[in-house]
């Protein structure tokens, strides 16, 4: 078997590789985080409610935060998945893996069997 697959594996792999997923993903995330800040205000300016007006007082406060936090967690995955495409490029640019192996090691997580530590 060339690749591995379960969802607790990245806790198995050699802690270079670790890192070096990692650097990606907080490439991705960090983005996202300001994309979401943005979103949250302008959100908040497009409904005609003032930024820092507590939830209680807004009609619907309690949708209008959900609808906030799911919008927030689709542009979340959204940044993660983009640092994640990066790093498939990366691999594939360095010639460490071939695009369509290191798409299945950073997108799928179905790792190489030599990254991980035995």
């Amino acid at each position: 078997m060339i690749f591995k697959s379960r969802i607790f594996d990245f806790y198995k792999l050699k802690p270079s590789i670790k890192n070096e997923i990692s650097v990606f993903l907080v490439i991705g995330f960090i983005p996202s985080m300001y994309l979401i800040g943005k979103f949250g205000y302008q959100f908040q300016i497009w409904l005609g409610v003032e930024p820092g007006t507590p939830i209680r007082q807004i009609e619907n406060g309690f949708w209008l935060t959900a609808l906030l936090v799911l919008c927030a967690m689709v542009i979340m995955a959204c940044g993660l998945f983009a640092g994640a495409v990066l790093h498939a490029l990366y691999l594939a640019i360095t010639g460490r893996l071939s695009l369509s192996k290191a798409f299945a090691a950073t997108v799928l997580n179905k790792y190489p069997v030599h990254w991980f530590k035995f």
